[in-house]
């Protein structure tokens, strides 16, 4: 196979999971509208968002956003890097670090979620964790 006929087909396939993704996700909202709709402690449920303030539902909202980008870019990372261990560490790092900061941001100014407890040692795992990857890194873009 050519360069051009890799290429073409690595963009159908990436088009391919993109719209498997887009139209999961499409169902999944048609399911959720039906199972709201047709089942009433559910419907309930969904009406009494009205009553909840609207910080919280756009963290949420902000949330979900986020989780479907980052599940794209995994996607990419996979797709991009021969040694899948390290993108799932990386992921993990990353998810880790994240978790803390929105943790402090997000209770500090919202009092959303609870307290943060032990952040040294968080953010020493998560430095670790972040130094063990950059070893690996280096170490293999060397032996390449």
């Amino acid at each position: 196979i050519s360069k051009h006929g890799h290429a073409h087909k690595k963009s159908t396939l990436l088009m391919e999971e993109m719209q498997f993704v887009v139209l999961s996700n499409i169902a999944a909202v048609f399911t959720l509208f039906f199972l709201f709709f047709f089942t009433p402690e559910l419907r309930r449920h969904a009406q009494n968002l009205k009553y909840i303030a609207t910080k919280p539902k756009l963290v949420s909202i902000a949330a979900e956003f986020t989780n479907y980008l980052s599940m794209i870019a995994l996607g990419f990372a996979f797709e991009h890097h021969y040694n899948s261990g390290l993108v799932t560490a990386a992921r993990s790092a990353l998810n880790q670090t994240t978790n803390v900061v929105l943790a402090l941001v997000l209770y500090s100014t919202f009092r959303i979620g609870r307290p943060v407890k032990a952040i040294p040692k968080k953010i020493l795992s998560a430095a670790l964790v972040s130094f063990g990857l950059f070893l690996s890194i280096d170490s293999t873009s060397s032996s390449s």
